[in-house]
């Protein structure tokens, strides 16, 4: 690891990283994909045709909000990320593509520059009441009506009415020199879910 820089509001730093990709996989290989490339607990954002859905990736098993698997004939986009590695899943006609990064990965050749930085969520009021008595999720709400359902518990966001926080998306996102010499970003990927600079699992 190298050291940080940080500039308006985002931070630079080297880190070693390895990136692999699957070309054209039928669709009913998804889990196959999943399964052989990622070992350890995850969250997952999926993209389908008519919602965004988020969820947990365990023991070989997804699960969401009301349902322990996926409608994978819908699925645009898919996200499963931790803190060390992240397999981005997008669907191109009748077939999906992939690609798995991984950072920290014990390899000096690999060092690039990475930009640190925070997505927010839509999402300024929170249902603190368990969901169907289910402890572990939580409903974010907008007064436009936007809603996200997250697989975690949060009291981060607000006190009496007063937004405090917001649920925010780590991201690394990857820079290398293009033709010209100009860095230019190539990757981005998903990290962690935090709130008020705590990771929230």
């Amino acid at each position: 690891m190298g050291n940080n820089m940080k500039a308006n509001g985002l931070t630079l730093k080297k880190m070693n990283s390895m990136v692999d990709f699957f070309d054209d996989k039928p669709v009913n290989e998804l889990k196959t994909i999943v399964n052989d490339t990622i070992k350890h607990d995850a969250f997952v954002v999926a993209w389908l045709d008519y919602e965004v859905q988020i969820g947990r990736y365990q023991a070989s098993n997804f699960s969401f909000y009301h349902q322990n698997d996926i409608d994978i004939k819908h699925i645009k986009q898919m996200r499963i990320f931790n803190i060390n590695e992240e397999l981005f899943i997008w669907r191109s006609q009748n077939v999906f593509k992939a690609r798995l990064r991984k950072d920290n990965f014990d390899n000096n050749n690999k060092c690039q520059h990475v930009i640190l930085a925070k997505q927010v969520l839509c999402g300024t009021r929170f249902n603190k009441v368990p969901l169907n008595n289910d402890s572990d999720f939580t409903e974010i709400t907008e007064d436009s009506g936007a809603k996200l359902i997250l697989p975690f518990q949060i009291d981060c966001l607000q006190t009496n009415d007063k937004i405090i926080n917001r649920v925010l998306i780590q991201t690394h996102n990857y820079l290398s020199p293009n033709a010209i010499h100009q860095a230019t970003y190539i990757d981005c990927r998903f990290v962690s879910f935090i709130c008020n600079d705590k990771e929230l699992k």
